[in-house]
């Protein structure tokens, strides 16, 4: 998880600017699906807790840290004895980016570019794909869809893309 951007690095997402300028939440999580780096997610309309997004969503987050990791559990256990109850976490959660025109890169391997997209061109725009990876549309097939977003370029594994949170509708 690098601030800057690298066309070698070896992370799945990267941010292309300041981080200062990130506008960066936390949102809850508490489940067993797992939520990798670079995906889309959402608030539950009813839990407010992280999810994944669906094709049909018009406002989506682009999650920076992968659920598997200690920082987004919401409780932790005592490892010295299991007989003590565990203790609740402030800091639980998904620490996820709110796009207002940012751009990031991803690595290429981890879109998806089989069910709704194809492989990413210059152009493209970015939607909801399965397990809600991105996926690249090209602007003649993005009829119906809601997009977040555009390629601007493509080096090597490494798509860039600005992306936004919320959603344009393309009739």
């Amino acid at each position: 998880m690098t601030l800057a951007s690298n066309r070698n690095s070896k992370e799945t997402l990267n941010y292309s600017t300041k981080i200062e300028l990130a506008h960066l939440k936390n949102v809850p999580y508490i489940g067993t699906t797992v939520i990798a780096q670079g995906v889309f997610v959402k608030r539950n309309a009813t839990s407010q807790m992280a999810e994944l997004s669906a094709v049909t969503d018009q406002f989506t987050y682009l999650n920076w840290t992968p659920s598997t990791t200690m920082t987004v559990q919401d409780s932790q256990a005592c490892v010295l004895d299991s007989t003590i109850a565990p203790v609740g976490l402030v800091a639980g959660g998904l620490t996820v980016f709110e796009g207002y025109g940012d751009e990031f890169d991803i690595l290429t391997s981890s879109m998806d570019t089989t069910s709704v997209g194809h492989t990413p061109a210059i152009g493209d725009y970015l939607v909801v794909g399965t397990d809600s990876k991105p996926a690249a549309v090209a602007p003649a097939s993005i009829s119906g869809l809601i997009s977040f977003g555009r390629i601007t370029r493509i080096i090597g594994n490494r798509t860039w893309f600005v992306f936004n949170s919320t959603g344009v509708v393309h009739p």
